[in-house]
This record gives C-alpha cells, sequence and structure tokens, in this order.
C-alpha cells in the first residue's frame, strides 16, 4: 500500500472566469450601392440584383446569452436639396444559421420582399428572442439581410416613389 501526502501550506488557487459575449459581425455586404437610373427605378424602388449592388449583408451574433437586435439610421444626406428619407429603405431576412423562426429561438416579421421592414430614426425591433433559448455561435445565428430602397413594399416603408417631390431627391 501506497500513501499520498502533500503539505498543507502548498495551494493552487484557480479561478475561472466566464465573461459574457455578444459580438455582431457583418461578414459580408458591409458596403450598399443604391442606383436609380430608369424612371421605372424611381417608381419601383430597387433590390440586390436590380440597382443595388449586392443587395445583402450576411451577419453573425454569437452570444452567451439571449438576445434582441434593433435596427435605426439617420436620414440620408442631402445629395440634393432634400434629404432622403430613411423609411426609404427597407430590409428583410432569411435565417441561413441553426436558429430561425421554425425552431422557435428568434421571431422577426419581415420574411419576405414583400413584408420588407422600413428603417426608421428610432431604434425599433429588427430580430427579437423567441420562445427558445437563442445564445450561440455563428453558426447559430447567422441572418441574410437582403436590402430594398423605394419599393414602397408595406406601410412601414416611405409611401410615395422616389419621384415624388415631398424630400426624397
Amino acid at each position: 500500500m501506497q500513501n499520498l501526502r502533500a503539505q498543507d501550506a502548498d495551494v493552487v488557487n484557480f479561478t475561472v472566469v466566464l465573461e459574457d459575449l455578444f459580438d455582431i459581425t457583418v461578414i459580408l455586404g458591409n458596403d450598399q450601392t443604391a442606383t436609380f437610373s430608369t424612371a421605372l427605378e424611381y417608381n419601383g424602388g430597387v433590390w440586390e440584383g436590380m440597382g443595388i449592388a449586392s443587395g445583402t449583408s450576411d451577419v453573425t451574433m454569437e452570444t452567451t446569452g439571449n438576445w434582441n437586435c434593433t435596427i435605426d439610421a439617420a436620414d440620408f444626406g442631402p445629395p440634393n436639396p432634400l434629404p432622403i428619407p430613411i423609411d426609404n429603405l427597407g430590409v428583410w431576412i432569411d435565417a441561413l444559421g441553426a436558429h430561425t423562426i421554425a425552431t422557435g429561438e428568434v421571431v422577426y416579421s419581415c420574411t419576405s420582399p414583400a413584408l420588407s421592414q422600413g428603417i426608421t430614426n428610432a431604434a425599433a425591433p429588427l430580430i427579437s428572442k423567441g420562445a427558445g433559448e437563442n445564445a450561440g455561435d455563428a453558426s447559430d445565428n447567422l441572418f441574410r439581410l437582403h436590402w430594398r430602397m423605394g419599393t414602397r413594399d408595406n406601410a412601414s416603408m416611405h409611401a410615395t416613389s422616389m419621384f415624388e417631390p415631398d424630400g426624397k431627391r
């Protein structure tokens, strides 16, 4: 039989620190350009592949806790005498990660071009926590934002075309 002995005075203290993590990253589509060059585009708007290059942004959220995401922006600066109201810009979302509306971890209403959410000057909910837990890494929380401008897709977007002289151009 063997005895193992240690000195009582020498102790190793080991501390573990688990810090909260919330890291949102735009991994693709940081820069977007909307070009209006025809009457059809001024009247009907532009979107990915039709006047907006590239038209999509891929975004990840890496979090150790549940989260909600809001969106807001200032009006576009005055390229002409009047600024362009930010609600001319809209977005709809595809969930590309494991957390989706169908699996219950996240909730959002802008699920198609017809349901695009107009951007506002004040923070508005974009993606919210669903019934399930939405903490996770980039493979869980990966979303594609599809940008649209001047399309008047629903009541949250600017009601008149980019041609109208109500401060849009």
